[in-house]
């Protein structure tokens, strides 16, 4: 897969901005955890789409992929195509979105 070219979308300096911004957002992370360890939130912004053309709009999970925070999205038991419900903790807290995800799961059976 060949990487994209950073002055090919908008030019070097909107993509120096953009990483700029991600590590003053990266900096503010800790604080932000410490008040709230585990973040729920819509994996997307609706709805799975039909068929297999297209997975969805990634505008919810784009954020946390950018600054590199543990992620994983799991579906919610809803009638019609499945809803996804996004957890995410702070950088290195893989194990705790793991024992979320799996609390959560056993919660969502009953």
């Amino acid at each position: 897969m060949r990487r994209a070219d950073p002055r090919q979308a908008g030019g070097r300096a909107q993509f120096e901005q953009a990483r700029a911004y991600i590590r003053q957002c990266q900096m503010k992370l800790p604080e932000m955890f410490r008040a709230t360890p585990i973040i729920l939130l819509p994996a997307a912004t609706g709805p799975a789409p039909h068929g297999l053309a297209w997975t969805g709009d990634a505008r919810m999970n784009a954020p946390w992929t950018a600054l590199g925070t543990p992620a994983i999205s799991i579906p919610l038991p809803v009638d019609g195509l499945p809803l996804g419900l996004q957890i995410v903790a702070d950088v290195g807290e893989d194990a705790l979105v793991l024992r979320t995800v799996v609390r959560l799961h056993e919660v969502f059976r009953c």
